[in-house]
């Protein structure tokens, strides 16, 4: 058995295309190693192993290439664990109810690995991984976020970037060698999961708004898993040493992305030029709506970002709250709950049962937020319309006094 097991660790070798480079592939840029624009990291709980699927017990033929040893992600842990407690508080954004990733989380039964956290540049290409055993953490972030200082990385992206940072921050107070992790880098809200955030993190966080970013989406994991997914779904069945078959994925994946990388920066050139030209028209018909000048759009971002600065503020420290106050509140928290949860079937949902699950979970939240509604309607005079709830902003939230609505301006400035 140990014969034929060097065998095949050594077969497997000779077939990897090794750079220097971990997790590359076939992509031998020593640039693109050590600068990149961005790193997006994110978990997927499709990717999943029973405990039961133990199988026999072999070390991996691709050793750390792509997804890292279980036992460095245990010592990671283990260092963190000795400062900073495990907290018990949901750590969602605001009114959102997001959990998507946590400080800590709960024992899952049943289950050795809970799934897979990836790493990707701007491009698609994926260069780290790590198992998650105890579902997906901000401890999970942390250990990815490791080796981007070294690679000049300038936005770190996430579905819940916010709540990472301020955790970050507090581990970096503990340990001095994590701070240049904070302090050379920028954080980057992925614009479509901003979409279920509420509005005052629309307008902080995403990273639509950041200098430089251009037209990075923050979001260039779910392509990886959106492609793949498929492919690695017999995973849960597998052995710990099978998990190799991820590994021979990414490098496909990755050997794939940089063949086509000419002619997709090509076209990303061309989108952007075509781009320009659509929002310039559309600056243009807002500018004229408005009677503003191009001159005031950096005041106007100014505003939209005290504001929201001044709601987060106001909903942190906001204790006693009237019948109406308390329905404004519950209505965003259920609206941005019912996105996330369309998101969750398509993104989480692997069985008919999650599904159902969630649509029912959808059916009831809706009907609630229908009485919250006919509530708001019937004791004020907002009229809350479809453009509200799909872009999570409510007449309540709009700036007194201001010469454009909030929504108003925050279309403007999006230009």
């Amino acid at each position: 058995m140990d014969k034929y097991n060097e065998r095949r660790r050594n077969s497997r070798k000779k077939e990897i295309p090794f750079s220097g480079t971990r997790g590359f592939g076939a992509c031998s840029s020593s640039a693109l190693a050590r600068l990149m624009l961005a790193s997006h990291c994110d978990g997927n709980f499709k990717l999943y192993r029973l405990l039961s699927a133990l199988g026999i017990n072999l070390s991996s033929s691709y050793g750390d290439v792509v997804i890292a040893f279980d036992e460095d992600m245990k010592n990671h842990r283990a260092e963190i664990d000795s400062k900073v407690p495990k907290s018990k508080s949901s750590q969602t954004c605001g009114d959102s109810i997001f959990k998507a990733a946590r400080s800590d989380a709960g024992k899952f039964q049943k289950l050795d690995e809970t799934g897979i956290m990836m790493r990707s540049y701007r491009h698609g290409i994926v260069d780290r991984a790590v198992n998650m055993h105890h579902g997906e953490t901000f401890r999970h972030t942390h250990f990815m976020h490791l080796d981007l200082p070294e690679k000049a990385c300038t936005f770190l992206c996430g579905d819940v970037i916010y709540r990472y940072w301020d955790w970050a921050k507090k581990v970096a107070s503990l340990f001095p060698e994590y701070k240049p992790m904070i302090e050379g880098m920028k954080t980057f809200l992925g614009r479509m999961h901003a979409k279920v955030h509420v509005w005052y993190c629309q307008i902080i966080w995403v990273g639509h708004w950041m200098s430089e970013a251009a037209l990075t989406l923050g979001e260039e994991q779910e392509q990886v898993f959106f492609q793949n997914v498929k492919i690695w779904k017999c995973n849960k069945a597998y052995g710990d040493y099978q998990r190799d078959h991820l590994t021979a994925a990414v490098l496909f994946w990755n050997d794939q992305k940089e063949k086509g990388m000419v002619n997709q920066l090509i076209k990303r050139r061309e989108r952007a030029l075509k781009q320009i030209e659509i929002s310039n028209k559309q600056l243009e018909s807002d500018i004229s709506k408005y009677k503003l000048k191009i001159e005031q759009l950096p005041i106007l971002l100014g505003e939209l970002r005290k504001a929201a600065k001044e709601c987060k503020a106001g909903k942190e420290h906001l204790k006693d709250e009237s019948p109406l106050q308390q329905a404004q509140n519950s209505l965003e928290g259920y609206n941005a709950h019912i996105k996330i949860l369309q998101s969750r079937i398509s993104r989480i949902a692997t069985t008919s049962g999650q599904r159902i699950k969630f649509r029912k979970a959808i059916t009831l939240m809706s009907k609630k937020r229908s009485k919250l509604i006919a509530f708001i309607s019937a004791n004020s005079k907002f009229k809350i319309q479809e453009d509200n709830l799909l872009t999570g902003h409510f007449p309540w939230q709009n700036l007194s006094g201001s010469q454009c609505r909030s929504n108003s301006k925050y279309n403007v400035v999006k230009r």
